[in-house]
């Protein structure tokens, strides 16, 4: 029987410290569908029209960061017998990066995401996209002294990071999003093992009937999946926050009015990408 054998990168023990404090979290999930015909309308037609590929993870950031703005609690986090439940919203995308011969999920936190308008925070994700990650590969440098460490001491440093809650807000955000929709076709949900107190993990999209005003019409239909951490969040404010997050989506909250802005001039996006 033949096999291959290659060391596991540096880059690779972050995750695999990360993963392993995070299944420390009381999580709880929630798995539901989201009716995105009207939004998946409105950037075709903005392609055909403009060439633009216009970014559909950028749309869901956006209804995320509203909503928790509308329900900061889903965001708050315990700290010495307290929550702390932070006013601005910073949402932190995830996405993969290519390093070396293995991929590694980079992290970019848009600030004061849920105050901010749709074509900025299109902006600054496409921007991290073309641009950030080939830069931030080149500053791997200094984090590689601290990845040579034991995992014990890693992972007991990781922990010190993520108990204080000011501290976590600077380097990760408040919540996060991972898109999981751009690597595969069809529904399929995503589990998460989150860092943070509320994560949305996008999934996949599929064509579905749906009665439409008495009538029987194909819709596509997102496949989203919500973590929460069940120390600071019920189950009535959590449903009441999907609620909210499923409406923002399925009105196509505030995408009109992107589309007809003025972009940033930037690199050349593949419209593939979502």
């Amino acid at each position: 029987m033949s096999y291959s054998e290659k060391p596991v990168p540096l880059s690779r023990r972050l995750v695999m410290d990360a993963t392993a404090i995070s299944m420390r979290q009381p999580t709880v999930y929630g798995l539901f569908e989201v009716d995105v015909t009207a939004a998946r309308q409105l950037i075709r037609d903005h392609r055909s029209a403009t060439g633009e590929g216009f970014s559909f993870t950028s749309f869901i950031v956006a209804c995320l960061a509203r909503a928790v703005a509308r329900h900061p609690i889903v965001q708050g986090y315990l700290y010495r017998s307290r929550v702390i439940v932070f006013d601005d919203v910073d949402v932190v995308v995830i996405a993969e990066v290519p390093a070396g011969e293995f991929t590694f999920p980079l992290a970019h936190v848009v600030r004061d995401a849920g105050n901010r308008d749709l074509r900025s925070i299109h902006d600054e994700i496409r921007g991290h996209q073309n641009e950030g990650f080939r830069e931030k590969d080149h500053r791997w440098s200094p984090a590689r002294a601290f990845l040579w460490l034991p995992s014990g001491v890693r992972r007991a440093i990781y922990s010190l990071l993520l108990r204080n809650p000011h501290r976590r807000r600077r380097y990760m955000g408040t919540v996060a999003v991972t898109a999981l929709g751009m690597y595969g076709d069809g529904e399929f949900w995503g589990i998460a093992l989150p860092q943070h107190n509320l994560q949305l993990v996008v999934g996949g999209i599929s064509e579905k009937p749906a009665m439409i005003d008495g009538q029987v019409q194909p819709r596509e239909f997102l496949s989203l999946t919500l973590a929460v951490n069940h120390d600071v969040v019920d189950g009535g404010p959590a449903t009441r926050f999907a609620n909210d997050l499923k409406r923002l989506i399925e009105n196509a909250d505030g995408l009109a009015e992107a589309l007809h802005s003025p972009t940033e001039k930037g690199p050349t996006v593949d419209p593939n990408q979502r």
